[in-house]
């Protein structure tokens, strides 16, 4: 997320304060001391006098807006290792470098400029307030005419949209204002869907908004609830206020021959199965293996030596101190590998090198109890013949613990991947620009990355230090030779804002938790491109984290695991 001033995360250091004043400098820009209308010119946003915009809107929320084939995207956990022929792209408000700035750009050394950056404004377009960041248009004109608002995100083909994070400044200074949140589908000049923003996000009047389909947070909107269109997908934001910033991301998998995609005209009974899908309970008994081990240094063991056809659903970790875990190392070979697929330190697995996980997701968490903790892992991991699991102890200690596994009979049908784990770390001092988080070749599928990232800040003594400055470094990511994501922030990648604001959380999609001390900080997060969100490529995938807003400086450690379905070959 774009300045870490202009966030208002400055000078904050107590979450629970209802109202406070966000510290602003690094050159702002006031545009006028009067209230102000925005007006196109040469792409980009200027003033002049105006008052208000005033008047209610009617909302707009459809009977359904996913077809049956969408849905099941959310429904079947287990064909999530199957590849799919979509493409998986990305929208957001990330600074444009092609687009002419203005002339007093808004600059910040600890910060990239990944707000107020729309596709363009509609004539009629409502404000109000007055200007002090620099709204920038992509467009001089919106290419269609009968669209209200400034436009987020703008796609053309057919396709489904996966999920859309938005927030704004004056969401954490708790000063809701009256944005409308609209939909437009295939040039049908009346939105599909149009509410205020904030009802987006609080959910109490609209139950398609709120978990386990949003992220119920209080500082933005993370929805992931299937909208399909034949031809095109446009959704704007109205009623802004200049004073504020903006930030946005809208993910949509697009098909790759466009085709009829129609919402069915009922609710469908889908929409309550996808519901507990993404809200399950989380293992069984089913196909129990349990293996208690001690390793002394330098012992290997195998721990599980399976047969099948079978998957592994979910794996799980006892022990009564996580300490004596921390120098064993864990290898899975599916099949006839030769090279592991899994190879990388045992609490890794479970993004616990730091610390437990505090709340529990879907796919990961933890319990604690008197006799230690227990932390599990669940993804399905399908294999034709064998599965080799060992373990061994590089370190200097003993480790006593207890492995568990579940396993149902069978493999998915259709062309499927074996579970695959890419692993990185980045030490400062450095001069790397950004951390990767997946470098793959092949076909594949990314369904989750973890990481955790231990920072420096900048320096106290600098105007807008904060110990978790680190986090305004933004995702990039090359699908099969596309640039197709471009994220605004670290934390927003995550489907959270402001530093995390809401403190520790978890959904289906996403969770973290963080410390932070006068010195620096840190946080262990994860985000599950699960189900809807899984991002499938056929030749490659390139993931990379800048590092602190292209500040090296702020780099202590970052480790990160990724989760893949990979083919055999590659």
């Amino acid at each position: 997320m774009a300045n870490s001033v202009d966030k208002g995360k400055a000078g904050i250091r107590r979450l629970g304060v209802a109202l406070f004043s966000v510290v602003i400098g690094f050159g702002v820009i006031i545009l006028s001391s009067r209230e102000t209308r925005l007006i196109r010119q040469s792409g980009r946003i200027s003033s002049v006098d105006n008052g208000e915009a005033s008047g209610s809107v009617a909302p707009i929320i459809p009977e359904e807006t996913a077809d049956v084939e969408a849905l099941m995207e959310l429904v079947d956990w287990n064909r999530m290792p199957v590849f799919r022929d979509g493409l998986y792209r990305q929208q957001s408000s990330a600074e444009k470098k092609a687009t002419a700035r203005p002339t007093s750009a808004y600059e910040s050394a600890d910060g990239n400029r990944d707000m107020n950056n729309f596709i363009c404004a509609s004539a009629n377009a409502d404000y109000q307030g007055r200007g002090r960041f620099p709204f920038i248009m992509e467009l001089e004109s919106c290419p269609e005419d009968y669209v209200k608002g400034f436009v987020l995100a703008r796609f053309t083909g057919s396709g489904r949209f996966v999920r859309l994070w938005l927030t704004t400044s004056s969401l954490f200074k708790l000063q809701y204002s009256d944005e409308i949140l609209r939909f437009y589908l295939d040039d049908c000049k009346k939105p599909i869907i149009q509410l205020p923003l904030i009802d987006a996000i609080s959910a109490k009047r609209y139950p398609i908004f709120a978990p386990p389909f949003g992220a119920g947070g209080r500082y933005h909107l993370a929805w992931y609830y299937p909208v399909v269109f034949e031809s095109k997908l446009i959704i704007t934001l109205d009623r802004l206020r200049l004073s504020e910033s903006y930030y946005h991301q809208t993910d949509v998998v697009l098909d790759r021959e466009a085709r009829r995609r129609k919402a069915s005209g009922k609710r469908l009974d889908l929409r309550r199965v996808a519901a507990a899908t993404l809200a399950a309970e989380n293992g069984s008994d089913a196909g129990r293996q349990i293996t208690t081990l001690r390793l002394r240094p330098g012992d290997r063991q195998i721990v599980f030596d399976l047969k099948g056809p079978q998957t592994v659903d979910r794996i799980a970790l006892n022990s009564d101190t996580r300490e004596n875990l921390a120098s064993l190392w864990l290898r899975v070979f599916w099949d006839e590998m030769s090279d592991p697929a899994v190879d990388l330190p045992l609490l890794a697995l479970f993004a616990s090198e730091f610390a437990l996980p505090e709340k529990n997701s879907l796919v990961l968490g933890a319990k604690r109890n008197s006799g230690g903790s227990e932390i599990w892992l669940r993804l399905p991991m399908p294999f034709r013949s064998r599965a080799l699991w060992t373990l061994e102890n590089r370190g200097d200690r003993e480790s006593d613990l207890s492995l568990s596994v579940e396993t149902t009979r069978g493999v998915p049908k259709g062309e499927w991947g074996y579970f695959r784990v890419q692993r990185f770390e980045t030490r400062g001092p450095t001069r790397a620009r950004a951390h990767s988080l997946v470098k793959a070749k092949g076909r594949g599928r990314l369904v989750g990355v973890c990481i955790t990232m231990e920072g420096l800040g900048l320096d106290p003594d600098e105007k807008g230090a904060h110990p978790l400055n680190f986090l305004e470094g933004d995702e990039t990511g090359t699908i099969d030779g596309t640039l197709a994501i471009t994220g605004t922030g670290t934390e927003d990648y995550f489907n959270n804002s402001f530093y995390f604001a809401d403190g520790a959380y978890a959904t289906a999609f996403a969770q973290a938790q963080k410390s932070e001390s006068e010195s620096g900080g840190a946080v262990v997060a994860c985000r599950w491109h699960i189900l809807s969100d899984a991002i499938d490529f056929i030749t490659s995938l390139d993931f990379d984290l800048e590092i602190g807003a292209d500040n090296s400086s702020m780099l202590d450690r970052y480790r990160s695991v990724a989760f893949l379905y990979k083919s055999l070959s590659r």
